[in-house]
């Protein structure tokens, strides 16, 4: 029960992510991010967003093979 728990969780979390991830994204790509620490802050923003969700996958991934 505590795998089923655990996985449950990590959905959720993945979602989040997902969701943050593509506000990120959005941001990125806004014409009005004319200063550089703005773009910057947002490029940061994205690649934190995409090591977390890849985290995330990858703790899914061994949860399925257990």
């Amino acid at each position: 029960m505590d795998k089923k728990k655990r996985y449950l969780e990590l959905i959720k979390r993945r979602e989040v992510a997902l969701n943050k991830l593509d506000s990120a994204r959005k941001r990125l790509g806004h014409p009005h991010l004319d200063f550089m620490s703005s773009h910057e802050l947002a490029e940061s923003e994205f690649n934190l967003w995409t090591a977390h969700l890849e985290e995330i996958d990858k703790e899914l991934a061994e949860l399925k093979g257990k």
